[in-house]
């Protein structure tokens, strides 16, 4: 899982695309309202997807 802040100034939201793009089987979250940190900076949204993300049988 790739958890990117759409409002990252120092490393854009293109490069998460791109990694996500390159890592086969990865999957993208883009957490609105945030920045660089965005476990931090919407902790609660974070966990959520973190949860789901672990918890998920795929």
């Amino acid at each position: 899982m790739i958890v990117w802040g759409r409002e990252d100034r120092g490393i854009p939201l293109d490069r998460g695309e791109k990694m996500h793009r390159i890592l086969e089987g990865s999957r993208l979250e883009i957490i609105d309202d945030a920045g660089h940190v965005p476990n931090s900076e919407r902790s609660e949204v974070f966990n959520q997807l973190a949860l789901s993300f672990l918890l998920d049988p795929y």
